[in-house]
């Protein structure tokens, strides 16, 4: 049994895929191997940094479109419109020659004209009588929004 492996490895067929240029050629493909691994992997690596940009680049401009409506939203409540609008409907306050008078819903009701959006008066009614959370309840929902 040895002798018979001894022979073997003493043959010619085997000592072929040991010579030099079959080592040359071994090396050649470990190393192109080698290079196409390490080339896969950094493509590998370049996409998802670039994924990794494009996302955060997403975030910047949204970043950016909150602090130019939060810069809107500002001047606006620096504004006489906003003051004025304000004023009225939370502090119940006129502007100067105007007469505030509360009246019951149940009278401005019956002196509006027969078919003149009763409805319309009637739904703006029942959202400010409405408490705070049941508001943006309906709010976030959806409901009762004029189309």
């Amino acid at each position: 049994m040895f002798d018979k492996i001894k022979n073997q490895l003493q043959s010619k067929s085997f000592r072929s895929y040991f010579s030099m240029g079959a080592m040359g050629v071994y090396l050649i493909a470990v190393v192109s191997l080698s290079v196409a691994w390490a080339s896969t992997k950094a493509i590998q690596r370049n996409y998802q940094l670039m994924k990794d940009i494009s996302v955060l680049e997403q975030e910047a401009d949204i970043a950016e479109q909150k602090v130019a409506n939060q810069k809107l939203e500002n001047e606006y409540y620096k504004s006489d419109a906003f003051l004025e609008l304000a004023a009225r409907t939370q502090l119940n306050k006129a502007a100067p020659g105007e007469k505030l008078m509360i009246v019951p819903k149940s009278v401005a009701l019956s002196k509006l004209p027969a078919g003149s959006g009763e409805a319309d008066v009637a739904i703006v009614a029942t959202k400010t009588d409405l408490p705070n959370w049941q508001a943006w309840l309906q709010f976030l929902t959806g409901r009762g929004l004029d189309d």
